[in-house]
């Protein structure tokens, strides 16, 4: 067991890795969080890219 989790993303497509990031939204608020610290790394070619999150972030950071 690690304490531990590390999501790394490259690119401007984002929807397959959304369920993986919401679900760790969800176990954090319901206390079933298994992973004290998370990182998440998101990489893109160009600073326009970056502007893809814009509509995302709000609800991913949405953690109690």
């Amino acid at each position: 067991r690690h304490d531990n989790l590390i999501l790394v993303h490259e690119g401007i497509e984002l929807t397959p890795f959304l369920s993986i990031l919401q679900e760790i939204g969800f176990k954090l608020n319901n206390g079933r969080n298994r992973y004290p610290a998370q990182k998440f790394l998101y990489t893109v070619k160009t600073s326009q890219e970056i502007f893809s999150l814009d509509p995302i972030l709000p609800r991913l950071l949405d953690i109690e």
